[in-house]
C-alpha cells in the first residue's frame, strides 16, 4: 500500500488495467455442481449439509430482503444482524421462528447446476471471451 508521499501507481491514477493484466474466472464446486442424489459421489459439503449436524439452533441469511426482516419483526422475532460481507449483512435467525424456509434453504443441492448445464455455462463463457488456455 503506497503512503500519501508516494505517486499512485498507473492503475490507480488511470483507472485502467496495465495491458498484461490478466482477468480470470474461478468457481467452487458448492457453487455449481447441484446433482446431489444423483450419479456422483456425496461431497463433504452435501454431507455436511445433510446431516443432523446441520441442523443447528439458528440459521443465517446474506442480504435478506426488507419484506422478510419486517414480517419476522412483526412477530416478535428480531433478527440479530451477525456479520457484514462485502456490505451485505448475515442476518441470524432461531431456527425455531422460522415458519417459511424460503430464504433459508443453503444447502447447495441446485446452486447454479452446472451439472447439467456445462455446455450453456462453457457458451456464456466464450460469449464473455473467456479463453480456454
Amino acid at each position: 500500500m503506497a503512503n500519501k508521499n508516494t505517486k499512485p501507481d498507473s492503475f490507480v491514477s488511470t483507472k485502467q488495467f496495465p495491458d498484461n493484466f490478466l482477468l480470470g474466472t474461478t468457481t467452487g464446486a458448492f457453487q455449481v455442481e447441484g446433482a446431489w442424489n444423483e450419479d456422483k459421489a456425496e461431497s463433504i459439503w452435501d454431507h455436511y449439509l445433510h446431516s443432523n449436524e446441520a441442523n443447528k439452533s439458528f440459521r443465517y441469511f446474506l442480504d435478506l430482503p426488507e419484506s422478510v426482516i419486517e414480517k419476522h419483526i412483526q412477530k416478535g422475532i428480531k433478527p440479530r444482524l451477525a456479520d457484514l460481507y462485502k456490505g451485505m449483512g448475515v442476518y441470524e435467525f432461531p431456527s425455531s421462528a422460522i415458519e417459511d424456509g424460503t430464504h433459508f434453504h443453503f444447502n447447495g443441492d441446485v446452486a447454479a447446476d452446472t451439472y447439467h448445464k456445462t455446455d450453456v455455462d462453457v457458451k456464456l463463457l466464450k460469449e464473455l471471451g473467456v479463453s480456454f488456455q
